[in-house]
């Protein structure tokens, strides 16, 4: 039986745009990447649809989990534009992510990407309609004991939640985690909501949620938003 080990560290990325006006070769698939060992952006020699691409060895490990026999790690994809559909749906954030943990730790997937990524059992695939427009995202490991905190958030941001798994034995200590993936809603979750959450390296990320009840400040923008940042000099937001 193949034991699936969850990666370890942070990274962000930057999908570059398709430019209309220049015939350069590029295919609307390039990106940039910066990850916790290198100081400095870099352009890699892969493309993003690639399962060699930063988001596919990543994502690699949900597919793995999803064949494996043992059943112990958890899954919550969503996306406010789900794969194959045609349109955004409205009644949820416009948030999209993706966590995959076990009983030891995990990894926090936050990123701009419609239609993205594919259910496990199809395997890995960008989509066609993310090849335009710029994307960006970042992943970040945290440890098992911050996903009831993440959830927390999570029930702020509303998300269009379409494939989730969560092993009996991961339920005990994540009450709102089931909550979410059973897509039910909380009359006590809060308009707004910021938490510190600290990374699997010991790192400290603010965390902001608000749902399209809570304006104030923010009038033109009457949608659930939610993002991240990392406290330290740099600054890294989805």
């Amino acid at each position: 039986m193949k034991k699936v080990t969850l990666w370890t560290g942070r990274f962000t990325f930057y999908k570059l745009p398709k430019r209309q006006d220049k015939e350069d070769g590029e295919t609307g698939l390039e990106y940039l990447y910066l990850d916790s060992t290198i100081r400095s952006w870099r352009r890699s020699k892969q493309l993003m649809n690639s399962t060699k691409s930063v988001l596919g060895r990543t994502l690699q490990q949900l597919y793995e989990a999803d064949a494996s026999e043992s059943n112990r790690t958890a899954y919550l994809i969503y996306n406010d534009a789900v794969p194959k559909s045609v349109n955004y749906s409205r009644k949820y954030g416009h948030t999209k992510g993706l966590l995959l943990w076990n009983g030891a730790q995990g990894f926090w997937l936050i990123h701009s990407i419609p239609r993205f990524p594919p259910i496990p059992e199809e395997g890995y695939a960008y989509p066609t309609t993310g090849r335009r427009n710029g994307q960006s995202g970042i992943c970040i490991t945290f440890k098992h004991r911050q996903y009831e905190a993440i959830a927390s958030q999570l029930l702020v941001c509303n998300p269009n939640i379409y494939s989730c798994s969560i092993p009996a034995t991961l339920l005990q200590e994540l009450s709102h985690m089931a909550q979410l993936c059973t897509t039910a809603s909380s009359r006590e979750s809060p308009v707004r909501r910021v938490a510190t959450l600290r990374s699997a390296q010991g790192h400290s990320f603010l965390h902001f949620a608000k749902s399209d009840s809570f304006l104030d400040g923010m009038k033109d923008h009457p949608q659930t938003m939610c993002y991240i940042t990392l406290l330290l000099d740099s600054l890294w937001i989805v």
